[in-house]
């Protein structure tokens, strides 16, 4: 019997005219599959002579707490966040880094439930 593939979607427009759409894959076909999600993003509109030169992956479990940064320097517009557990709840949020190092303000945020096994 064929895996359940990617079981939800959402889409937010970013503070940074940032599209962030998260699609959270957590396959469940054996316990031993490690769950992940996917991020995927529209690069911004820059205003004439503006360079992105990276994006920075920002999360927070659903429950309270801060966001962690949990990766910099991504060069695609798409993470996957491996590091995910059984039954939790995530926010997601991405900023752009622009070619003098400044970092914007966080997007709009995503929201994944992963599956319990």
């Amino acid at each position: 019997m064929p895996c359940a593939g990617c079981t939800e979607s959402v889409n937010a427009p970013c503070a940074t005219l940032l599209a962030l759409l998260l699609l959270a894959c957590a396959l469940s076909c054996h316990p031993r599959v490690p769950h992940s999600v996917t991020l995927t993003w529209q690069a911004p509109e820059l205003a004439k002579g503006m360079t992105v030169v990276g994006y920075n992956v920002y999360r927070k479990p659903s429950d309270g707490g801060k966001y962690q940064k949990i990766a910099t320097g991504i060069h695609q517009p798409s993470y996957e966040d491996h590091h995910v557990q059984s039954g939790k709840t995530y926010i997601y949020a991405v900023t752009t880094v622009d070619g003098f190092g400044r970092e914007s303000a966080l997007s709009e945020v995503a929201r994944s439930t992963i599956p319990s096994p």
